[in-house]
């Protein structure tokens, strides 16, 4: 580019997350408490599995899955 030009993307912010991310985060800066439970070894070792191949921690999926199961069987206990 010339010196004489000036970019036209110049004065755009630049953005280094996007939208999705930043929703994502704010639901990762929410409050947690620790609980503890039981499931089935084979079970322990997918959730193991499927938290490597989507890089996502554990809880994360589990939140999913239970928010899922909580809003389809039982949509009044959700704030």
């Amino acid at each position: 580019m010339s010196a004489s030009k000036k970019s036209r993307f110049g004065d755009l912010p630049v953005r280094t997350t996007s939208p999705k991310q930043d929703a994502l985060k704010a639901v990762d800066e929410q409050v947690r408490e620790s609980f503890s439970s039981q499931c089935r070894p084979d079970f322990k070792h997918a959730l193991k599995q499927a938290s490597a191949r989507e890089n996502r921690k554990v809880y994360q999926l589990l939140e999913d899955s239970l928010e899922d199961y909580l809003k389809r069987y039982h949509p009044d206990l959700l704030k």
